[in-house]
């Protein structure tokens, strides 16, 4: 090969890589306004944590005051707590809390991905109301929660399980909705 060749080489290689690098800094940049939304969005998800913690740093501040004056007490402060939810996610000691005082457990094997359950979960969620207070229903998550799967034998998503205290099984079914968990809760 001679020299013409090798340098034209060169300048083809060149002018290749320089043309890719062109064409890939544009498309970056044709893209760099959605990442700023991105960042914008997760920088205003921030300030809204920043300030809702400012809020309740203040409440707790007030609540303090007012517990040093003398206006509020403990009694108060009990009574104006929030009854427990009727519907939660699943944890370890929330079956625990969901039966005392002769309270039911309901387990839902819910999967974000099943129709039936998102459709389960909006009735709930939309007539929370006519739960009865002495009952919790439980969102167990079916794809992540195995040793719960394995436990109740569970092969089958939108799936309720009704448990005691001790976590023994007292009604079981596949689907439903609202109106099905009340009439089948024993």
């Amino acid at each position: 090969m001679n020299n013409k060749t090798i340098i034209s080489i060169i300048i083809i290689i060149v002018l290749s890589l320089g043309a890719y690098v062109y064409f890939d800094s544009r498309t970056q940049e044709s893209s760099d306004p959605e990442l700023n939304i991105k960042v914008n969005v997760k920088s205003d998800v921030a300030n809204d944590d920043e300030t809702m913690i400012e809020k309740v740093m203040i409440e707790k501040v007030m609540i303090e005051e007012k517990v040093v004056n003398g206006e509020i007490n403990n009694k108060n402060i009990n009574n104006n707590m929030e009854k427990p939810s009727k519907f939660v996610e699943y944890s370890s000691s929330v079956i625990t809390n969901a039966t005392q005082n002769n309270g039911k457990a309901l387990l839902f094997f819910h999967a974000n991905w099943c129709p039936t359950c998102r459709a389960a979960e909006k009735d709930i969620l939309a007539n929370l109301e006519q739960i009865p207070d002495n009952l919790t229903i439980i969102k167990v998550d079916y794809d992540t929660e195995n040793d719960l799967k394995k436990k109740y034998d569970i092969t089958y998503q939108h799936t309720f399980v009704q448990v005691d205290q001790n976590g023994k099984v007292i009604t079981q079914w596949n689907g439903g909705n609202l109106s099905e968990i009340l009439n089948r809760v024993k």
